[in-house]
């Protein structure tokens, strides 16, 4: 079965929740203050380049525990660095998205944006550097 380094996983749960309660803050702001019509990123794209990076995120973390949990079961290497590009794919998405998140128009109520701004922050952490490097880095099968 897979393991993971033991001495770092309390830093590893907190990273979680963080991500978690930051990602209710981006979503507050996505869901009931940004207006789909009005929303530009940059001055280029529209509301819908939001949904296309939200299914690089909800795609691949679909696939991940059912990915780690095949890669363990089988000693699979090549399960296992399926893993480490679903969990790739998932960090670069958000970074995408936080990237969006800094370039959209309009920005109200700003204090509501400024909490999703950290909050995605907080997501990224997560899912861009303790998942996609230091978790695929410590497990193994």
């Amino acid at each position: 079965m897979g393991r993971c380094a033991g001495e770092h996983t309390d830093f590893l749960y907190v990273g979680m929740f963080l991500a978690a309660a930051g990602y209710f803050a981006f979503i507050y702001f996505f869901l009931f203050r940004l207006r789909p019509a009005s929303a530009r990123l940059g001055n280029r794209f529209g509301f819908g380049a939001f949904n296309i990076l939200f299914a690089g995120i909800l795609i691949p973390s679909a696939l991940w525990m059912p990915l780690t949990f095949a890669a363990a079961e089988a000693s699979s290497q090549v399960l296992l660095w399926g893993v480490r590009l679903v969990l790739a794919a998932v960090g670069l998405a958000s970074l995408g998205l936080l990237a969006a998140l800094l370039n959209t128009r309009p920005r109200q109520p700003l204090w509501a944006y400024w909490l999703a701004v950290i909050g995605f922050a907080a997501f990224c952490l997560q899912t861009a550097v303790l998942d996609m490097i230091v978790w695929s880095a410590y497990f193994t099968v």
